[in-house]
């Protein structure tokens, strides 16, 4: 007999002074006999205390449960915490054993272990066994799970229940109420297939306190409890089909005692943490302690999908969102990163706080089983402002089911006791797609159905305070030194507070003479106009979000603008100061001089301009866009005359953004910084107007990006003209003009003397031009066109010989006399292939020392080398050829005014390297080659020695124009 062997076992073992030994495995079977209670050691019984075990000993025990059966077990346990004792479930799971726990565990095929470790310390240790078999008569349930549809929460029955799913069936275990009625947990299990033969997957307990889903091997999941349905009501466990779900790091689901508000961390550091709760009650999100800047936590209703998301809640916008009312069974709470505390969640209206309204809250009401047909949709929502205080109520219907012919929505806003409004929305009276604003202290809101099947409802809404519809003046205060907000019991430090939509604000802000206001803006506009309109009528439009953007404004008075079509946030704050001690300083600037450049700190005494004619000044702002630029800019404003007294015009920074340059109406400007002290890569270009009287447009270059800087030329209203100024040589990548349009570039100032290249759009820049000036000036005579600028060198491919390439050389200083003019450029072909290279001198200066050295190699052999100094001119033209080039001008510390060269590259004939060079003076040609270019009219000048000449050709290219059919011609300069 099976319980004779049993017996056996245990006789095996003996008993010491000190406690039994138990050496093993011992194995025990069920017996014949079902209804007999087996208990180890045999010579003990459950109305005695647990018999000892001798210390230093390991012992095991193995308890064997065929399929059909299960198993009750009672462990009798006394011994001190140092003492580990185990049950390892069949699915290897392991749970140590408390002392004097007498709730059974339920123990599944095809069998279990009991572990004792090897201790130093003695105890007491018994258990039963009882075998049982599976009732056939049970119920046994098939509920199958459809992709996407709400998961399925299960209050325990007396069933066996099946889950069949489309793909696999995942199982949430749910916490209890009451922690201490954990035991009961053990009474139940989980089988990986259609019935309890299958594999033991654990226990609602396991399960529980994995903190994650467990997931079948197949379509098939089943369920069986002991008598839970006789303990627990509510939900303890819920399935889906796995294909509804991502790959979540935890996933727990929750229920909260009854009467008492729920306090959860939700922890996501290593991975996306889902909290789930269910039951048919509304639940309230009441509070969040600590909410990481980083996370994100989403709410669904049902499963977890984008169509069930009922919102978003994150740092910046979880405050005014509080409390929540979710409804549906089931509700999700979705933790992408980090950690966010003491998230409460409530079944108590009253402890949410729901019906109070504050102002600045956001959020939803809706209907219990929103999205879902139902019968059950009927709602009457109240809700009151605190105090009666008057808030705008703004709501916009998101969606209503209106099925049925008597289904409607109203929303209905008392003030004072007086009803203010009433919309009644049904089949043929639908809402509008637009937010609707009432002013009241209390808002209701009901949904009808009269007994039809409908989706229900959503609104969605916000209370807002600061409704500031009209004009409003605002004093300079007696005590300047006050501080004005607005709205009033706003801060800078706090979240700028919501506005009402379909309204228009106007504010007047005085400023006394010899002060300036110091406005800074906050706010999340959304189809709003906000602008800050200076004392002159300079009117800045704002950012939609902007965070204490500033403005530096002047008498007599400045206005703000507020036009929202939706709502939004703003806040606004202005500080008066007195303007500074002027002590400025003056400086003059003339014609044919390149600009003068200043920045902000330069200007913060004053400083006057004054010229012969008039004064011309643009602005550039540096490549970076923060809120630091723009105050800034802003912070240095331009006077029209002598002194601060004199007309505003505009600061730098309406002068950058209006893409042209301001020009005094007499000879005098004054520049002056508020807040001194402030240096920034941000600068004023000033010089007298004769420089730039000819153009209808003039601007300064600002690149976002040195390496990819498009500039945009104006010529609508006459020549327009835009100048970059770089310590470093920059690249004109392409330049694309509309037809008829020509383009010429100029170093240093805008004079023909100056003038190193003209584009035309019949022929195109077959590679990108360096230009190497402090000052470059890139002029378009008619309509409009764009150019490409860049400071990358290699990208622009300046070092490349290319067929049918043509460019020019021109000394950093070219045509201002300067000991800085020294330049070196070498070519070279990346493929070693040999090219035709023609060679156009177009000026030169060789007085003193200077010379200009030309030498060509192919090989690695040179092919020609020339030097050229003050008694031995250069040629008008030279051609020769190889596979690199190198053109060196060297001043030698004389002052002079540089070089200027032209070049071109073809492969045309082959060329042996036995062949020379060849120099053409006066513009002859050779019946060798074709010339690459069409020389002109030849003037020789002498000035101090030097010798200097000028002639214009035309080249051909190859290359394509990004935006316009177009083309670009190269042509040399000095008509």
């Amino acid at each position: 007999m099976k319980f004779s062997f049993c017996i056996i076992l245990f006789s095996i073992g003996y008993v010491t002074s000190s406690g039994y030994t138990c050496q093993g495995p011992i194995k025990l079977a069920p017996p014949n006999d079902l209804t007999q209670l087996v208990n180890w050691p045999s010579i003990w019984n459950d109305s005695m205390p647990p018999i000892p075990f001798a210390s230093q000993q390991s012992c095991s025990w193995e308890i064997s449960v065929p399929d059909g059966m299960y198993a009750s077990v009672v462990f009798y346990k006394n011994a001190p915490s140092a003492v580990s004792i185990s049950l390892v479930y069949p699915n290897g799971y392991a749970v140590g054993l408390d002392n004097n726990d007498l709730y059974p565990y339920i123990l599944m095929s095809p069998k279990v272990k009991i572990n004792l470790g090897k201790s130093k310390y003695e105890g007491s240790f018994s258990f039963n066994v009882l075998w049982s078999k599976y009732d056939p008569s049970i119920t046994h349930d098939n509920i199958h799970l459809v992709k996407g549809a709400t998961p399925t929460a299960m209050i325990p029955n007396s069933h066996l229940t099946t889950f069949t799913a489309q793909t696999t069936v995942s199982i949430v275990g749910f916490s209890l109420k009451n922690q201490s009625e954990y035991v009961f947990l053990r009474q139940s299990a989980v089988f990986d297939g259609e019935s309890t033969s299958a594999p033991f997957l654990g226990t609602l307990y396991s399960i529980m306190m994995s903190g994650k889903e467990k997931v079948s091997s197949g379509k098939y999941l089943t369920v069986y409890t002991w008598g839970l349905d006789n303990q627990f009501d509510y939900t303890l466990y819920m399935v889906q089909d796995r294909a509804n779900e991502q790959n979540f790091f935890t996933y727990r689901g929750v229920n909260c005692e009854d009467g008492f508000d729920c306090k959860f961390q939700i922890l996501a550091n290593y991975g996306t943490a889902v909290l789930v709760t269910s039951g048919s009650q509304a639940e309230y999100i009441k509070n969040i302690e600590t909410f990481s800047d980083k996370s994100t936590l989403k709410v669904y209703e049902g499963a977890i999908s984008d169509a069930t998301l009922v919102t978003t809640l994150t740092k910046a916008n979880y405050k005014n969102r509080l409390p929540m009312d979710l409804k549906n069974t089931i509700r999700q709470y979705v933790l992408d990163t980090e950690t966010i505390t003491g998230f409460t969640i409530t079944h108590d209206t009253s402890s949410a706080d729901w019906n109070e309204m504050y102002d600045g809250r956001k959020g939803f009401i809706h209907s219990a089983f929103h999205g879902v047909v139902s019968d059950q949709q009927d709602t009457d929502e109240s809700f009151n402002t605190d105090k009666k205080k008057q808030l705008y109520f703004n709501y916009i219907v998101r969606d209503a089911d209106f099925t049925g012919d008597k289904t409607s929505l109203t929303v209905k806003v008392w003030s004072n006791g007086n009803q203010v409004s009433s919309d009644v929305y049904n089949s043929t009276n639908l809402p509008l797609v637009t937010t609707k604003s009432v002013l009241g202290d209390m808002y209701e809101i009901i949904y009808s159905t009269q007994g039809a099947s409908t989706k229900g409802f959503r609104i969605d809404f916000s209370t807002t305070s600061t409704v500031c519809k009209g004009e409003h003046l605002v004093p300079a205060p007696a005590d300047i030194t006050t501080t004005w907000y607005y709205p009033d019991t706003w801060r800078e430090s706090d979240e700028p507070l919501r506005y009402a939509a379909n309204q228009t604000c106007v504010w007047k802000i005085n400023v006394p003479k010899g002060f300036f206001a110091f406005l800074t803006i906050s706010a999340a506009t959304n189809s709003t106009k906000l602008t800050v309109t200076d004392s002159v009528g300079n009117e800045d439009w704002v950012l939609p979000i902007v965070d204490q953007d500033p403005y530096f404004l002047l008498d007599p008075q400045f206005t703000v603008f507020l036009n929202s079509s939706e709502e939004g946030t703003f806040g606004m704050k202005v500080i008066w100061k007195r303007i500074g001690t002027l002590n400025p300083v003056s400086e003059q600037v003339l014609p044919n001089v390149v600009p003068t450049v200043k920045t902000s700190i330069d200007c913060d005494n004053g400083l006057i301009i004054n010229s012969n004619t008039k004064v011309s000044l643009t602005s550039v702002r540096p490549p970076i866009y923060t809120p630091e630029v723009i105050m800034y800019m802003r912070n240095t404003v331009v006077f029209d005359g002598q002194s601060i007294n004199d007309k505003l015009i505009k600061n730098l920074w309406q002068v950058y953004q209006s893409g042209n340059h301001i020009v005094s109406s007499g000879k005098y400007l004054t520049l002056y910084s508020f807040m001194p002290g402030i240096k920034s890569d941000s600068y004023a270009f000033i010089q007298d107007y004769q420089n730039v009287k000819q153009f209808g447009n003039y601007q300064g270059v600002s690149c976002f990006n040195p390496d990819l800087c498009p500039v945009i030329l104006d010529a609508r209203n006459g020549p327009g003209a835009a100048v970059r100024m770089s310590t470093s040589p920059h690249f004109l990548e392409e330049a694309d003009l509309y037809n008829f349009s020509n383009m010429a570039v100029f170093t240093g100032i805008v004079d023909q003397s100056h003038k190193v290249a003209e584009y035309t759009n019949e022929h195109k820049l077959s590679v990108a031009q360096k230009f190497d000036g402090l000052f470059t000036t890139y002029v378009i005579d008619k309509a409009m066109g764009i150019i490409y600028l860049s400071n990358d060198n290699l990208d622009s491919n300046w070092t490349s010989i290319i067929n049918g390439r043509t460019g020019i050389i021109a000394s950093k200083n070219y045509g201002t006399l300067s000991k800085d003019q020294n330049t070196l450029e070498t070519f070279t072909s990346p493929s070693k292939i040999v090219y035709d290279m023609s060679l156009v001198f177009k000026k030169w200066d060789l007085q003193g020392d200077a010379t200009l050295t030309i030498i060509s190699s192919a090989g690695g052999k040179v092919i020609s080398s020339s030097t050229y100094n003050s008694t031995h001119l250069p040629p008008d033209v030279k051609f020769t050829f190889g596979d690199k080039l190198v053109i060196k001008y060297d001043s030698n510390g004389a002052e002079t005014i540089g070089v200027l060269i032209n070049f071109s590259f073809d492969l045309g004939q082959t060329t042996a390297i036995g062949s020379t060079s060849t120099d053409m003076p006066g513009g002859t040609t050779t019946t060798a080659k074709s010339l690459p270019i069409v020389p002109t009219t030849i003037v020789g000048i002498n000035t101090g020695g030097t010798t200097q000449r000028f002639e214009t050709t035309t080249k051909s290219g190859t290359n394509h124009s990004l935006f316009f059919p177009i083309s670009l011609l190269f042509i040399s300069m000095f008509l």
